[in-house]
């Protein structure tokens, strides 16, 4: 469900989610690593004895957490009110992103991993969890007392510097991502190592592809968003409910996106119009009523304006541009 050609879906659960800048904000940081920054985030990563311990305080929270797919069959008036916040994605499969999609640079030989991960990121039927010590997606070493081993060992390798710097990355994007499960000292403790190596790592601006002036003017528009802009997105949004060329449209897009071999770039705008929503305070229940949709559809429709064709590209742009004017720097 999560993964860097579905960007669009991740960014809309953080967007709703009170840690989810944090989060965009960490996942922009990793695609920017390089080879060399390696060493610095492995170097810093807990032992083994003290993360096993923070990660069961992890699996806990994740299960007070409640996904769309448990919201079925609830009271309407508690699910109406979980639903706005409800992410479709869950932690399993974010993680799974961040080490196969985004670390993706990271891995040697074949990756299958993904064909044994069920749509939630789970291990599928038939799949084996990580075998006494292999290291899982969350960058635990695997032993019969590990809760946390339930994922397919992949296929493909990682040294262990790799290795280790993708599990620091794994602690501190839970912190982030589990932010209101989490108490404030297992959050500081799941971060430290990552706060510790961040400021020995360059910070690197994120490619935003060929299309990058465009959509970074966009970005900082949404980000300074005044309240009459965000109020006439939010009247063409209720009043383009019904339209029914939007999803058509936006699978144009993303398809273009592909196959222009713009995934990673396009993923990197949709991260930081997460950011972007959260710094103009875009309040939850627009977000998760079509507000998302109708900046994320703009946002994709720039990422790749020089080969959408006009009849996409106008569905994706029509709800920005009334919204927020005409002078949306698409030159």
């Amino acid at each position: 469900m999560y993964s860097l050609v579905s960007a669009p879906i991740l960014g809309f659960d953080l967007a709703r989610l009170d840690g989810g800048a944090a989060t965009a904000e960490l996942l922009l940081a990793a695609l920017t690593l390089a080879s060399d920054d390696l060493d610095v985030l492995a170097a810093r990563l807990p032992v083994d004895d003290l993360r096993a311990e923070l990660w069961q305080e992890v699996d806990a929270g994740e299960m007070r957490r409640y996904p769309v797919r448990r919201l079925a069959g609830m009271d309407p008036s508690i699910s109406l009110r979980l639903v706005e916040r409800a992410p479709i994605g869950s932690l399993n499969a974010l993680l799974h992103c961040l080490r196969h999609d985004v670390l993706d640079w990271t891995w040697s030989g074949p990756d299958e991993a993904a064909a044994d991960l069920d749509g939630h990121g789970a291990a599928a039927p038939g799949s084996r969890a990580a075998a006494p010590g292999e290291m899982d997606d969350r960058g635990i070493e695997s032993w019969p007392d590990n809760s946390a081993a339930r994922l397919r060992r992949p296929v493909g390798r990682q040294t262990e510097t790799a290795a280790r710097a993708s599990a620091l990355l794994c602690d501190a994007l839970v912190a982030s991502y589990l932010r209101e499960e989490l108490s404030e000292s297992t959050r500081r403790r799941l971060a430290a190592g990552w706060v510790a190596a961040a400021r020995r790592v360059p910070a690197r601006p994120a490619d935003l592809g060929p299309q990058h002036r465009a959509v970074a003017r966009t970005l900082d528009r949404i980000r300074r968003a005044a309240p009459a802009e965000l109020a006439r997105l939010v009247e063409v949004v209720e009043r383009d409910r019904r339209r029914t060329d939007w999803a058509a449209a936006m699978h144009s897009a993303s398809w273009a996106v592909y196959m222009s071999g713009r995934v990673r770039a396009a993923a990197a705008a949709q991260l930081q119009l997460v950011v972007a929503v959260h710094d103009a305070h875009v309040p939850v229940p627009d977000v998760a009523a079509g507000c998302w949709n109708a900046l994320s559809g703009a946002v994709q429709a720039l990422a790749v304006g020089d080969l959408l064709d006009a009849k996409a590209a106008g569905e994706l742009l029509e709800p920005y541009l009334v919204g927020f004017g005409r002078s949306d720097g698409r030159g």
